[in-house]
């Protein structure tokens, strides 16, 4: 994966954008900078490990967070901040037997169909269901 450094503004729309060495630089001409750093998989574990947050989700749905992220930022083209903070409140991992507990899932449809017809679904680990908290 490609190391970009973005310099972004958030108070104007003027953007200026630099290619050097294969680091992309996006620069604001006026207002306050914020640099984002893109991560890889290691890096996005550890960020939860590093805010007192490792244990929120599983080893396994890290990983498929982090992919649900890199596939949001390839279909918009808009950078996603890590925020380990928003992800917890964001997401969710429960057990089957948990979600049903907790939400009304008719008999016949599955965790699964329930929650892509909710447009909450995120993914599946072989014991839990990660997902949009509603």
């Amino acid at each position: 994966m490609e190391n970009i450094a973005c310099l972004e503004n958030r108070t104007s729309g003027r953007i200026k954008s630099i290619t050097r060495n294969h680091r992309r630089i996006r620069i604001n001409l006026i207002g306050v900078y914020k640099m984002i750093q893109t991560v890889n998989l290691h890096d996005f574990r550890q960020a939860f490990h590093n805010c007192g947050r490792g244990e929120q989700f599983s080893y396994e749905a890290l990983g498929l967070i982090f992919e649900y992220y890199e596939q949001y930022e390839q279909d918009t083209g808009t950078p996603v901040e890590l925020d380990v903070v928003a992800i917890c409140c964001d997401l969710s991992e429960l057990t089957p037997d948990d979600f049903r507990k907790q939400y009304t899932v008719p008999d016949d449809k599955s965790i699964e169909e329930y929650c892509c017809d909710e447009g909450v679904y995120v993914n599946e680990t072989d014991k839990t269901i990660i997902f949009v908290q509603f």
